[in-house]
């Protein structure tokens, strides 16, 4: 019995690693966090892709285009690989960002240089990409929301439940609009 007392106290002495201080508020992993970083990482696809098949004319626009890629596929790597509350607040912000400047791009334009913007026709398949981000952004927002402990219990609890009913706002909408 004397030799079990100090080694729990030599386990109880140790530094804290940097690994240890990152994984503080961790989160579980669950369908939730794959589905938030599954939109992120297509988000990333989509924007290299767009990058390819339609090279803008402004490089540094094709830039911003192919560096927010980046971001975002690296976002969705780090969710996976370490599910924090600080990362899931950055995927909240950079997912959310990415979406307004979508809409902003896309509905007064973005000047570039000396050009002229013209705002293009959109299609059903172009709404695609925003709805993406915003909705990784929700996931992300609703999983930073699980990690917070010192939030009251009505946060936490509607935080928990926001998921859920989003997904059943979408199967009544879609019920409804079926002909």
């Amino acid at each position: 019995m004397t030799t079990a007392e100090p080694r729990t106290q030599s386990f109880a002495r140790q530094p804290s690693s940097v690994l240890s201080k990152l994984a503080a508020n961790r989160l579980r992993r669950g369908a939730l966090l794959y589905w938030t970083a599954l939109f992120t990482a297509s988000a990333a696809v989509i924007h290299v892709v767009g990058v390819i098949k339609q090279p803008p004319q402004s490089g540094l626009l094709a830039a911003l285009l192919l560096g927010s890629a980046l971001l975002q596929a690296a976002m969705a790597l780090a969710l996976v690989t370490l599910p924090v509350r600080r990362l899931l607040l950055a995927a909240t912000v950079i997912e959310a960002a990415a979406a307004l400047l979508w809409i902003l791009v896309h509905t007064s334009g973005l000047p570039i240089g000396t050009t002229t913007w013209r705002a293009e026709t959109l299609g059903t398949l172009d709404l695609y990409l925003p709805m993406m981000e915003g909705v990784s952004a929700f996931f992300a927002l609703c999983l930073f929301g699980r990690t917070w402990n010192m939030a009251p219990k009505v946060w936490r609890i509607a935080l928990a439940v926001l998921p859920s009913l989003f997904i059943a706002a979408l199967i009544i909408r879609a019920a409804l609009s079926y002909k």
